[in-house]
């Protein structure tokens, strides 16, 4: 089952599945936001709160993942819905969990009238779903191998076969659905 948590600002994604002791567990999640044209600014800004940590580190990679993809200008809106990070536990990865969270969210962005949509995908499982099931287009990519600090290091080393990070695109309302008339 998917419940959206559609009552905070930011939506959250998960799906559930039940188990064997009568409870339920959460095997996957996405959580996906409006972005205005100021974001890949606000993106910058945060990274340099945030220092040479982790996070910031990675929020400063979104940053310029986003400043050369240019989205708002190349849509020519003033308004996106961003799909920001999203995760299926091990043992369900291929078999649809993240597809269906997608469906779910390209269909909460288009409920509420965004016209764009938008995914970072750091691991090849998240990229397949963008380029294959969902058909949207690759804007632009980095290779963690290419985003280097001042010695020319790479600030994250990612097992294969993850490479890199790609930003797609869809226009909304987006035809495609990866599944009909499903369950979970």
């Amino acid at each position: 089952m998917i419940l959206p948590s559609v009552c905070i600002k930011v939506p959250v994604f998960f799906c559930y599945r039940d188990t064997r002791d009568g409870g339920e567990e959460i095997v996957g999640g996405i959580l996906a936001m409006p972005k205005t044209r100021s974001y890949v600014d606000e993106l910058f800004q945060s990274a340099e709160e945030e220092h040479n940590t982790k996070y910031g580190t990675y929020l400063k990679m979104l940053a310029t993942l986003h400043q050369q993809a240019d989205i708002c200008r190349r849509y020519n809106v003033d308004e996106l819905f961003f799909t920001l990070m999203g995760n299926v536990i091990p043992s369900l990865r291929a078999q649809n969990v993240g597809k269906r969270l997608l469906d779910e969210s390209v269909t909460l962005a288009t409920e509420r009238r965004f016209k764009v949509y938008t995914v970072d995908c750091t691991s090849n499982y998240s990229d397949r779903v963008c380029s294959e099931h969902m058909r949207m287009h690759k804007l632009v990519s980095l290779k963690y191998k290419d985003f280097v600090d001042e010695r020319g290091r790479p600030y994250f080393v990612i097992p294969e076969p993850h490479q890199g990070v790609n930003t797609y695109a869809a226009t909304l309302p987006w035809p495609i659905k990866a599944f009909r008339e499903y369950k979970c």
